[in-house]
């Protein structure tokens, strides 16, 4: 009688189980998250960095100066500085803005627009003396450049008012990033610092930058003159106080995408800029984006990413 084959005893389920990890792959794994969390956000306390901003946006998380210490406002910069090169910080004052070019002497220091700024990261060996160039015309050029040594003497003050060894300046004239340009225009006079901000944010994203000021609907003749150059426009920004018309009109001469911003400009019942505000969200012209009062980067920023969108369409639609 042949005997039966004896069976074999059982895996135990410890022998059944997947290899632990071994040590080495266990850290690496560990750095390597910490090192994807760093590079999102930094947490310094007072405030949380978006570093991943660039990434996603095109250009690094914007800092808005007012509400901040002055020691607030030179760590946000130092830690933005040290990881991309480039900033924009927008509303800051002439006390502040030489804080920062004290601290950091490659920023430069738009008065009329008053944001302090840095187009790109200086080269190793460059001047410790930021090029700064001369406070804008208003006549729609970018403005030639001057070097900081041609400062002022001593106690005199710049047009704008400026302190004595606080230029004011805005990004080096250099080839756009990006096909089309964005136009700028301004109802009034002092619809300007909020135009000069949205100039600025779109120069620093890559845009070219054209202005045309002081063409409001009280002087239409102004406005119509202009018309061929609204036609060329890629995007057109459109800063009005008072009863915020101008978007409107714009809108309707124009086939281009047309961002309104109305402006605290304006006497008692403007109500701060609300007027505008109302006149403009409520305008019947087809194609008008609206943002908020004063709001010139908001409205710099969205020109800038139209272009880039329209760009990258256009690069798709070459490939097919």
């Amino acid at each position: 009688m042949k005997s039966r084959p004896t069976p074999s005893a059982p895996s135990s389920p410890r022998s059944r189980r997947t290899p632990p990890q071994e040590p080495a792959k266990a850290k690496l794994l560990s750095a390597l998250g910490k090192a994807l969390k760093a590079s999102a956000s930094e947490d310094i306390g007072f405030a949380r960095i978006d570093h991943a901003r660039e990434t996603r946006k095109g250009f690094p998380e914007v800092v808005f100066g007012p509400g901040k210490t002055p020691g607030q406002l030179l760590a946000i910069t130092r830690r933005i500085l040290n990881r991309s090169g480039r900033i924009l910080i927008t509303r800051v004052d002439a006390v502040a803005a030489a804080m920062l070019l004290k601290e950091f002497p490659t920023l430069e220091y738009h008065a009329v627009a008053r944001a302090v700024f840095q187009s790109a990261r200086p080269a190793p060996d460059r001047n410790t003396s930021a090029r700064k160039l001369a406070a804008p015309q208003t006549t729609g050029r970018q403005p030639a450049g001057r070097r900081a040594n041609g400062r002022r003497p001593t106690g005199s003050k710049s047009s704008e008012g400026m302190p004595s060894g606080v230029q004011t300046s805005e990004p080096s004239t250099r080839e756009s990033l990006m096909r089309g340009h964005v136009l700028i225009l301004t109802a009034g006079t002092g619809d300007i610092p909020v135009a000069e901000e949205a100039a600025l944010t779109a120069r620093l994203l890559g845009c070219k930058v054209e202005t045309i000021y002081d063409v409001g609907v009280a002087g239409l003749h102004r406005l119509l003159a202009q018309l061929p150059r609204l036609k060329k426009a890629s995007v057109i920004v459109t800063v009005a106080g008072m009863e915020g018309a101008l978007p409107s009109v714009v809108a309707g001469l124009v086939d281009k995408p047309v961002i309104g911003v109305p402006t605290s400009i304006g006497y008692g019942a403007s109500l701060g800029g609300l007027s505008a505000l109302l006149g403009m969200l409520n305008s019947c012209a087809s194609g008008l984006t609206v943002v908020n009062i004063d709001n010139g980067f908001g409205a710099g920023f969205a020109a800038a990413q139209m272009l880039r969108l329209a760009q990258r369409a256009g690069a798709a639609r070459r490939k097919t």
